[in-house]
């Protein structure tokens, strides 16, 4: 279910004996101070939020990111337990491996897809609500734009530099 006020969203904990809740709110996430380069979030939901204008979407994924972790792996729908396991385990395996992170993720859902018995299971509703969210993918789509653009501009630097002293020249 989709909460019309995404402050409002948290992640449930098993109870324990300590002084806390068992909840981690949204609030209580955007003042952390991460040093970590990706957060899971393989619970049901927890990609989804309310799209806000100018803002984007508003969710435990953006409070993480706000937090400072860069790269964030979320569902986008209520995620069957024993996919999600297997999934999840494919994952951390094929990071452990050396695969990056976006790679990993890939490499996961296709092991879960052979290993699939029942094609029941092989429907994208059971694998492909796991996103990856990453900021740096952006960064680096971009970077060729960017050195194209600067290298651009250097050029026609260099040719008005040129044509001005062409100029100077012709006048002397």
């Amino acid at each position: 279910m989709l909460l019309s006020n995404p402050l409002y969203s948290k992640l449930v904990f098993a109870p324990s004996d300590s002084l806390e809740d068992g909840f981690l709110n949204v609030h209580e996430i955007y003042p952390l101070n991460l040093n970590a380069d990706l957060v899971v979030l393989s619970a049901c939901n927890t990609g989804q939020g309310k799209i806000e204008k100018g803002e984007g979407i508003m969710s435990l994924s953006r409070a993480f990111s706000y937090a400072g972790s860069p790269r964030m792996i979320a569902s986008l729908w209520k995620a069957d337990d024993a996919t999600t396991s297997q999934i999840m385990v494919g994952l951390y395996k094929m990071m452990n491996d050396g695969y990056s992170i976006h790679e990993a993720l890939r490499e996961a859902k296709l092991k879960f897809l052979t290993d699939q018995k029942v094609t029941a299971f092989r429907h994208p509703y059971f694998w492909s609500g796991f996103v990856l969210y990453d900021q740096h993918a952006d960064t680096l789509r971009k970077l060729p734009i960017l050195r194209i653009l600067g290298t651009s501009l250097l050029l026609l630097s260099m040719i008005a530099l040129f044509i001005r002293q062409l100029k100077d020249r012709r006048k002397k």
